[in-house]
């Protein structure tokens, strides 16, 4: 598979390193091991690995840790016209994760402004730059990031997903959340810079969000799947609850609202009570204040900046904020349909339709679990 990159031998070259410093043949250390001679042949080769069992034999064997045994040169990753630095900015130590998408290399930004809320997560490699060229300096070899599944979208429980599985076996791919908004989502799964996308547009029923697939991929090639739907509304700051009943009070002048960024499921929900209310995005304040993600609006609601905002409840019980329920909205996951038979992804997703994450995305307050039924489209 041609990567662009130097791709090591799995550092295995220090097996061979350590034996003969202890002067011992390949029959010697198989012996002690309890492995043929042609297996540790195939081993300091970089022809083979050992499982984590016979890794920890060996660095007892040899002396020493499994890193120090194990641990060679980073593999690299070129960005080039094959490879895509998708949302991150080539800073050197920036740290990436990483996805293979229809045969092109991506990555992403593991760190960022609207993603932080929800801690830190695992990185694949960190951003090097030589000659002016930015490549990756990966920490995970290829034969375990092409297993990666890259998921964008803005629903706080896509958090959930990085504790399954996409890839098998113990260096198995793993889950790599890019949070998006829906419009950003769609455009990336346009441009194959991830692998499954969710979006929320209007209300219960996602008929907004079936309309949205549909005037991206007129040739239908994409498949809708219903994850979930969540309770909506407004979240205010407890002192100001009292002055707050409802998106009228919003017309008064007297209360800051904490807008969503252009794009968002969230945004539209939110000009659609205004209209619904009789009320202009010129007449309120704070329309242009945004946050770019749930979290982040709700904390800046804590620190003062804004009294209003929208989101699941969910968040509003997490900050502690006021909520005022409106509606239910549906959040659905969109993947090409070619990607429906690429392992991980299928890995992914019977994952999410079992009855343990069902469970866990339950516990959420106001979350209902859809089980991934497929939607129907009217083309």
């Amino acid at each position: 598979m041609e990567h662009s990159a130097k791709e090591a031998a799995g550092g295995t070259g220090n097996v061979a390193a350590r034996r003969r410093a202890l002067h011992l043949s390949q029959a010697e250390l198989a012996t002690r091991c309890g492995v043929s001679r042609q297996f540790i042949n195939l081993l300091e080769a970089g022809r083979t690995q050992p499982n984590v069992q016979l890794a920890m034999t060996l660095a007892r064997v040899l002396g020493g840790t499994v890193e120090e045994l194990f641990a060679g040169e980073p593999e690299r990753l070129e960005l080039d016209g094959n490879n895509v630095l998708g949302g991150v900015r080539p800073v050197a130590g920036s740290r990436v994760v990483v996805g293979r998408v229809n045969g092109r290399w991506v990555t992403h930004a593991a760190d960022t402004l609207d993603s932080l809320g929800g801690g830190f997560t695992a990185a694949d490699g960190v951003v090097s730059i030589t000659g002016g060229q930015p490549r990756i300096e990966l920490r995970r070899t290829f034969r375990q990031i092409e297993e990666n599944v890259i998921v964008a979208g803005c629903d706080p429980s896509l958090g959930l997903l990085r504790g399954l599985r996409a890839g098998v076996g113990e260096d198995g791919g793993r889950v790599c959340w890019v949070n998006a908004s829906s419009s950003r989502a769609l455009q990336m799964l346009a441009d194959g810079l991830a692998h499954v996308v969710g979006v929320h547009f209007g209300s219960e029923d996602g008929a907004e969000n079936l309309r949205r697939v549909r005037q991206m991929d007129a040739a239908g090639n994409w498949e809708i799947l219903r994850f979930s739907r969540w309770e909506q509304g407004w979240m205010c700051r407890p002192e100001v609850a009292r002055r707050f009943r409802g998106t009228e009070d919003l017309g008064l002048g007297r209360l800051r609202l904490i807008n969503r960024e252009e794009g968002s499921g969230v945004r539209q929900w939110i000009n659609e009570q205004l209209v619904q209310a009789g009320l202009r995005p010129e007449g309120i304040k704070g329309f242009d204040a945004t946050g770019l993600s749930h979290w982040e609006c709700a904390r800046q609601l804590l620190e003062g900046r804004g009294d209003v905002t929208a989101g699941p409840r969910v968040i509003a019980e997490m900050f502690g904020l006021n909520f005022i329920a409106v509606d239910r909205v549906a959040f659905d996951l969109v993947v090409t349909r070619a990607l429906l038979d690429h392992g991980p992804v299928v890995t992914l997703l019977d994952a999410v339709r079992g009855g343990s994450f069902q469970r866990d995305l339950e516990m959420l307050s106001g979350y209902e679990a859809a089980g991934l039924s497929v939607l129907r489209r009217r083309v």
